[in-house]
């Protein structure tokens, strides 16, 4: 039973390998922070500027409509104003104030700084004059049959601590992959850069920023401005929203996003748009948090609650509610007694796969922080057929109908995914549980152990 290698660079690779799939699974097991703030997206923007990109032949929004459509999902970048003459640019400036940053304004010139189309750091009406019809000329020259609306002004950030690189591209495999890295004019010389698939949580965004040479220097390694890393995480997170609720978007570059004091703004964006060939979120090879389960509801007791799908940010949440649970609620869900929940099973419970398990929470939020009231899931067998459910509520709600609504809408969902079949079992004093499955049309018999009750549903014979 001793591994034995022919030499000993087998054996090292080997132990290497054991190594590495430790680390895997335990980053696997990582429980995700929790957002710093409440992430609210602008949908109808961002449909009505991909859709002006629709109507262009090259399908290339500017370099405004671009900064609109990030902000619209809460990526900050800088405030940029577009001006058609020499005249419109001094009013500008007027307003945005000086130094300033000014760029050719055309969706036939990708590449503005190799086309000679930005200039920096103007800081009179003279520096104005100058730099717009040297920009003109440039652009001209580099392409004379380029379509040039003018030019974009922006305030100067003088002097960014870091330049770096987020963007994202379609992949025909593998549906959009976003891309983080050191930005700026010598990205394709470095070549610093990492890339995941969505969706992203704060935690799986770090990893992204971790595969990279300069996250170093974001945490600051002998730089005194350290970047705020929560808000790089968050910004790369709003970027993964944009991408799995528009499949339209096939390439989208922000280079550079400068740290200004350590907060990362986008100080340029290029998105082009395409038809897409499916609808969101069929265009991911992951599957995404599915929002459209979430609802606030009131039982019949008058107590107003939020459900929700369950997330791997709740497993705080989890754990709360389960220590508030009395032994006696305890042994009812899991068969045994037990003092805490060990992590794995606190990670099993909360990182779940959504095509093959739902799990929806109830949530109170009428105090300053949520409470987890009640969570009910129904887990899938691997024909999709049969499934599994479970249920706990806290004791102080249990009765209140928070049970019955988060299992009626666990059976309507996997109901409408085709699902045949849905059992549970209950310990025989689980007088409760079982009140509440004949109440939702479950048949409740005997079980093959005679402590337990065995509960059937056929979906395919009721609507629920």
């Amino acid at each position: 039973g001793i591994p034995t290698y022919d030499t000993p660079e087998q054996a090292i690779k080997a132990f290497k390998y054991l190594y590495d799939y430790g680390e895997n699974l335990k980053l696997l097991q990582e429980i995700p922070p929790q957002m710093t703030r409440e992430l609210r997206f602008d949908h109808k923007t961002v449909r009505c500027l991909v859709q002006k990109g629709f109507e262009r032949k090259d399908q290339l929004l500017t370099e405004i409509e671009s900064k609109r459509l990030l902000a619209a999902y809460g990526i900050r970048a800088n405030p940029t104003e577009k001006a058609a003459s020499i005249a419109a640019a001094k009013e500008i400036a007027g307003q945005l104030g000086y130094p300033l940053a000014m760029k050719i304004c055309s969706t036939n010139i990708i590449h503005k700084s190799e086309a000679g189309g930005v200039l920096l750091n103007l800081r009179s009406e003279n520096d104005l004059e100058c730099a717009y019809e040297e920009i003109m000329q440039n652009a001209r020259k580099h392409n004379a049959d380029a379509e040039i609306q003018g030019v974009s002004l922006q305030t100067m950030i003088a002097c960014p601590d870091l330049e770096l690189l987020i963007g994202a591209k379609q992949d025909a495999s593998f549906g959009p992959v976003i891309l983080f890295g050191t930005g700026g004019i010598h990205t394709e010389i470095l070549k610093d850069r990492n890339i995941g698939l969505l969706p992203l949580n704060r935690l799986l965004a770090r990893r992204l920023m971790e595969g990279t040479r300069i996250f170093a220097i974001l945490e600051g390694y002998r730089n005194p401005s350290k970047a705020d890393i929560k808000q790089l995480e968050e910004m790369l997170v709003c970027l993964s929203h944009l991408l799995i609720d528009f499949p339209e978007i096939a390439e989208l570059d922000m280079n550079p996003v400068v740290l200004e004091s350590g907060s990362p703004c986008a100080l340029d964006a290029r998105v082009i748009v395409k038809p897409a060939k499916v609808p969101a979120p069929h265009h991911l090879v992951i599957s995404p948090y599915p929002e459209q389960y979430e609802s606030r509801d009131i039982t019949a007791g008058g107590l107003t609650f939020f459900i929700r799908p369950i997330k791997p940010e709740d497993a705080p949440l989890l754990e709360e509610l389960f220590n508030a649970l009395s032994p006696t609620s305890i042994y009812h869900r899991f068969f045994s007694p037990m003092k805490s929940l060990p992590h794995d099973m606190l990670v099993r419970f909360t990182q779940i796969d959504y095509d093959r398990e739902i799990a929806l929470v109830a949530l109170d939020e009428s105090q300053n922080a949520e409470r987890m009231l009640g969570v009910a899931r129904v887990i899938c067998k691997p024909d999709g057929q049969e499934g599994e459910f479970a249920v706990v509520v806290g004791d102080a709600w249990q009765g209140k109908g928070v049970g019955a609504e988060l299992l009626k809408r666990c059976l309507r969902i996997v109901q409408e995914r085709g699902m045949q079949t849905v059992w549970g079992t209950a310990l025989l004093e689980n007088k409760q549980m079982v009140k509440l499955a004949r109440k939702l049309g479950f048949q409740v018999s005997l079980g093959a152990d005679a402590n337990e009750y065995e509960m059937t549903i056929d979906l395919s014979e009721r609507e629920i």
